[in-house]
């Protein structure tokens, strides 16, 4: 039996945005049940923990930050705030020599080196 926000929202659909980013613990999937959790009025917001971007993409607000753990993850997305996507397009010969991928492949090779060296 479905509650009254989700009766609600049925009524008063929203279509989210999906992050680009395919990231685990996403909270795509989750947003028709929290959305309601957001206030709707709020001159900043802020996606603490933002992951792939799904929360803070969606959040209404004047301003927006979008906060992580990953230096790389938060570059990524300032390439994307100031870049338009026709932009990225053009300039994605340029981008596979970026320090931004750079930095991505050396985290990934070294987080991969830890997990080996931590299962022997």
């Amino acid at each position: 039996m479905r509650n009254l926000a989700q009766n609600s929202y049925l009524k008063n659909h929203i279509d989210f945005i999906k992050s680009p980013l395919n990231y685990i613990g996403g909270k795509y999937k989750l947003l028709p049940q929290i959305f309601h959790l957001f206030s709707k009025d709020s001159d900043i917001a802020i996606d603490l923990f933002c992951g792939g971007g799904d929360v803070g993409i969606n959040l209404i607000a004047n301003k927006i930050a979008l906060n992580d753990k990953s230096d790389e993850l938060i570059l990524l997305l300032e390439l994307f705030k100031k870049n338009s996507f026709d932009s990225l397009l053009k300039k994605s010969t340029i981008l596979s020599n970026s320090s931004l991928l750079i930095r991505l492949r050396s985290s990934t090779l070294t987080n991969l080196k830890n997990k080996n060296l931590n299962a022997t």
